[in-house]
């Protein structure tokens, strides 16, 4: 029965018409730990109550949804914070400045306004992300940004980002450029029930070095 169900999920799923699992794709969680797509962030919000969990090779993203309008989590690389080699308090700080706190806000509401905007951040990051669904063109979604570092950053502290998404009944493909490091991005999202997607990603392909190095592949979870 279970397996039956689990099939009668993913069926309607991939047969849907992309309108209509639009909204399911924009709740998962990018490589940063914040909703959104390779790296970038979007202007998406995670539901109210609802829990999402990311696993992303090392990367490992937990975000709660406070409000339809506010969600808040942590991000870390498993690979950075063990093995706990020593119960010390320099060691256990070490470990602790790896993790990453997230947080985002919607400001508006594409139901509302048209469009999305939302203010988010991450560490010692700022950001503002513009974001705006074609649904007549190709379904094809256009989100863009700045980026602040307010701190560790004697150099140009004011970055600019995109990202472009076109969305398909089971699948999203995704690009997006991050200027921070000037790196592109590529990856494809497939829906394999309303709250769990499969994720693909090559990371700074311009840039390649190696297949452990650049590709990326994982899942997100939502539940409650």
């Amino acid at each position: 029965m279970k397996a039956a169900t689990i099939l009668l999920l993913f069926f309607c799923a991939v047969t849907a018409r992309a309108v209509e699992n639009y909204e399911y794709f924009g709740r998962f969680q990018s490589l940063r730990g914040y909703t959104g797509g390779i790296i970038n962030p979007n202007a998406d919000i995670l539901s109210k109550k609802k829990i999402s969990l990311g696993i992303n090779k090392f990367n490992v993203g937990v975000l709660w949804g406070i409000t339809d309008g506010i969600e808040t989590g942590v991000h870390f690389n498993l690979r950075n914070i063990t093995p706990f080699t020593a119960f010390d308090s320099e060691n256990l700080g070490r470990k602790a400045d790896e993790i990453s706190f997230v947080s985002k806000v919607r400001l508006f509401d594409e139901r509302d306004y048209g469009f999305d905007f939302a203010l988010g951040h991450r560490r010692s990051v700022v950001y503002w992300v513009l974001e705006r669904y074609f649904p007549e063109f190709y379904d094809i979604t256009l989100s863009g940004g700045i980026m602040v570092r307010y701190r560790d950053d004697p150099g140009n502290k004011t970055k600019l980002f995109f990202t472009l998404h076109r969305t398909r009944a089971g699948h999203r493909f995704i690009y997006d450029f991050d200027d921070s490091d000037s790196s592109q991005n590529i990856g494809w999202r497939f829906l394999l029930s309303p709250d769990v997607s499969l994720d693909l990603f090559l990371t700074d392909f311009t840039r390649y070095s190696g297949f452990f190095d650049n590709f990326y592949f994982g899942a997100s979870i939502i539940w409650l």
